[in-house]
């Protein structure tokens, strides 16, 4: 498209210009035959679908056609220009729209129901850590200091053992690693 406005730009300043004339020419010329295969009476565009940066194809039409003085070229992309701008209240009415109301779903949803939920959980949550405190006290920590006073006692035997000779240690690695290979070979 680019292309298209540049040639009319340099026949605007060069209107002798052959290559630019051709390319303006033949350029406008697909354009209007893409118009003329892709128009209905409820559709007067170039191609069958909409894109980014559709008013660009019209310009470059109503430029081409004010160079060559070609004034259907001009009126048919006056007539997409008019066209095309019919869609900013059909865009509102229904992608615009369709957001808004997306919107305020969410918005509501977030406040209301998942803000509200979040909320219970945590005082579920709170609830449920009033009622099993007690049980956590006793049970729990009474769990956790037999399993230090095992520890400690473990601790005080190996403690007893430890000679200080590299020799000892040496012998209760090998006998571990001949425990891990006898158990390996019994699992597999």
């Amino acid at each position: 498209m680019c292309l298209k406005l540049g040639g009319c730009a340099v026949l605007r300043a060069e209107p002798d210009h052959g290559p630019s004339r051709a390319f303006v020419a033949r350029a406008a010329g697909r354009l209007a035959y893409l118009l003329d295969e892709q128009r209905r009476p409820a559709w007067t565009w170039f191609e069958a679908v909409l894109g980014y940066d559709n008013p660009r194809l019209s310009q470059a039409l109503i430029e081409a056609g004010e160079v060559l003085e070609r004034e259907e070229w001009r009126e048919a992309g006056l007539s997409t220009l008019r066209w095309i701008a019919g869609w900013d209240p059909v865009y509102d009415w229904t992608i615009i729209a369709f957001a808004r109301a997306t919107a305020r779903a969410s918005d509501l949803l977030d406040r209301y129901f998942w803000d509200g939920l979040v909320r219970t959980i945590g005082a579920l949550g709170n609830t449920l850590g009033s009622l099993t405190k007690g049980f956590d006290e006793r049970g729990i920590n009474a769990g956790v200091d037999d399993a230090t006073d095992v520890a400690r006692g473990f601790g005080r035997v190996i403690a007893g053992r430890h000679s200080g000779r590299v020799q000892t240690y040496l012998g209760a690695i090998a006998v571990g690693m001949l425990g891990l290979l006898i158990l390996y070979a019994w699992l597999t």
